[in-house]
């Protein structure tokens, strides 16, 4: 994880402290939460990175890392017996993933 975190930390330092790049933090917040002790701050990195999601743009969100992501975040409210907040993240997946869907669909037929 020092990898992903030095890369947060790092494009946080060039880009101003509320500017997140969004993959890396994503991919540190599922790390984290595979980490035992490390619950709390996963929860973290993945609301900072959740909330500067569509920083660039609606087009710019990378929607399968989004759903992957999310799902994860659900598991890991779920362990924690946080089941409110776990089920607001599946709908939110499931939503993207729909709406990911729709816009490859648009794209293959038109």
């Amino acid at each position: 994880m020092p990898p992903l975190t030095f890369l947060a930390e790092t494009y946080k330092q060039k880009n101003g402290s509320k500017s997140v790049d969004l993959v890396p933090t994503l991919y540190l917040s599922v790390a984290l939460s595979r980490v035992e002790g490390e619950e709390e701050r996963s929860i973290r990195a993945f609301k900072e990175g959740s909330s500067n999601n569509f920083s660039n743009g609606p087009f710019e969100v990378p929607a399968l890392n989004l759903i992957w992501a999310r799902a994860n975040h659900a598991r890991l409210l779920r362990r924690m017996n946080r089941t409110a907040e776990a089920e607001k993240q599946e709908r939110l997946s499931r939503y993207v993933f729909v709406s990911f869907n729709d816009t490859v669909a648009h794209n293959i037929l038109f």
